[in-house]
């Protein structure tokens, strides 16, 4: 459970979002939301989802509603009204994909070249004095336990080396510049999260939604053991080393790596297409 801190009107917030960027009773955001988005260039009624979208950010964060033939489930700061919900999008419906493919052997090359600095095994010619001289980019260190504070859910076994978290944290994007131009290329990055995921040996994350339904996301396979897998709403797949795997998670999904090695996968959120 995310940490929870009081309200004035006594209630409890329990969303990190919800905590940090409390919009709703801002009257002023919403004004200058309105008089940005209502710009003359896009005419009133092509928006009505949006304001449907503005309407579910305003209501309590603590609701929600889940689909009973699917279990797809969202809350309504991350209920866009009118999207198609698929637990696993056909990426032959999906434009970028043939150009990402074709493009994405940098992402693993970048991951290995980091990586092989905490070995020593990098050519030195790959070595920048400032991956050399600051301690915050050794890869040791800079891989992030869901559980770093004690509060998450998914525990001690499952790490994130972040190349951008969020709106504005990007703490690792300059070091994979090859990744982030391919994304940003194709318009692949949205508010959430680019990284490299690891689950640890003989363990998995347990079955949830991330209740959004505005964002998808990629999965790229770098390092991938035998026994390991994903199921998203009853469907079970295994990840690639050469396809990208798109999912909705908002369905409800979980992982299993029952090998003797971590597995490591790399993962981006981009926006709904529709």
């Amino acid at each position: 459970a995310m940490p929870t801190e009081p309200t004035e009107g006594g209630g409890v917030r329990t969303l990190e979002v919800w905590e940090k960027y409390n919009f709703a009773g801002n009257k002023a955001f919403w004004r200058d939301l309105r008089r940005a988005v209502y710009d003359g260039e896009v005419k009133a009624a092509d928006l009505e989802r949006f304001e449907g979208f503005c309407d579910n950010y305003r209501a309590n964060p603590e609701g929600g509603q889940t689909d009973p033939l699917t279990g797809q489930c969202v809350c309504p700061i991350g209920n866009f009204p009118g999207l198609s919900g698929k637990p696993i999008h056909d990426t032959s419906d999906l434009k970028w994909v043939p150009e990402f493919e074709r493009r994405m052997d940098v992402i693993a090359a970048e991951y290995h070249r980091f990586m092989s600095q905490a070995t020593g095994e990098m050519p030195s010619s790959y070595k920048s004095r400032k991956a050399t001289s600051d301690s915050s980019m050794n890869p040791a260190n800079s891989w992030m336990a869901r559980n770093a504070q004690g509060e998450h859910w998914a525990g001690n076994d499952f790490h994130s080396l972040h190349l951008v978290k969020g709106l504005a944290y990007r703490p690792l994007a300059k070091t994979f510049p090859g990744t982030m131009r391919l994304l940003e290329s194709l318009d692949l990055v949205a508010d959430r999260s680019v990284a490299f995921n690891r689950q640890k040996a003989h363990t998995g994350l347990a079955t949830h939604s991330d209740k959004m339904n505005y964002v998808l996301a990629g999965h790229v396979g770098i390092t991938l053991p035998a026994d390991c897998g994903m199921e998203v709403s009853g469907t079970e797949f295994k990840w690639e080393t050469d396809k990208v795997t798109v999912i909705d998670n908002s369905f409800p999904h979980h992982t299993w790596n029952d090998s003797e090695e971590d597995r490591i996968i790399f993962y981006f959120d981009f926006f709904h297409p529709e």
